[in-house]
């Protein structure tokens, strides 16, 4: 699993504004998420972005990880 790049895609997104305005304007659920941070240079794929999603259940995340996890927008059935 690609954790690192997970947490290395989060951080950025905390840390960089312009970033995190251009996901929220195409993220539409986790696999635009996931193209997202793809073209953007993190390698991130699906299954494990849901993984990291689902091992943070139960932990209490900030606003800002919940937007850079979902993309603001909710999450892909």
């Amino acid at each position: 699993m690609s954790q690192s790049e997970i947490e290395r895609f989060i951080a950025d997104l905390k840390s960089d504004e312009a970033l995190r305005t251009e996901l929220s304007e195409k993220a539409t659920g986790v696999a635009a998420v996931v193209e997202f941070a793809n073209h953007n240079g993190y390698d991130i794929t699906a299954d494990e972005a849901r993984a990291y999603m689902k091992e943070q259940i139960g932990q209490d995340l900030s606003d800002d990880e919940l937007e850079a996890l979902a993309g603001g927008t909710g999450t892909e059935a």
